[in-house]
């Protein structure tokens, strides 16, 4: 037992003496703000933070709409393979609202577009 102890201890202790080279110091730093043009600046405000978010939004809920987009085609094939016309009806339903919920998306970021371009505002 003491052994053991004593043997994991010891590799314990090798294992940071041999590792502590590879530790990050503050001197070692990069500045990323000057070297790779962060964002962080813009976040500043909520306007930017905002902006941010609203962005990433768009993916969010692009792939939410594709996975509705999937589940409903398992539902549709899945009522078919058994005859279950209420699980069709529901495969039906759950595709028609992904595909409207596309289309909202879509038409929207759109909409955005058009206000950046006419109005020579970034929005996102």
């Amino acid at each position: 037992m003491v052994a053991s102890f004593a043997k994991y201890t010891i590799t314990t202790l090798l294992t940071l003496v041999a590792s502590h080279k590879l530790l990050v110091t503050s001197a070692l730093a990069v500045d990323i703000g000057k070297e790779y043009n962060s964002p962080v600046k813009e976040l500043a405000n909520i306007g930017g933070l905002v902006s941010a978010v609203a962005g990433n939004l768009y993916l969010i809920a692009g792939v939410i709409v594709f996975i509705f987009f999937l589940w409903g085609g398992f539902e549709y094939i899945r009522g078919a393979g058994s005859d279950d016309r209420d699980a069709i009806g529901r495969g039906k339903k759950v595709i028609f609202s992904a595909i409207t919920g596309f289309l909202i998306i879509f038409v929207s970021y759109w909409i955005i577009q058009l206000i950046e371009a006419l109005t020579n505002i970034k929005i996102f």
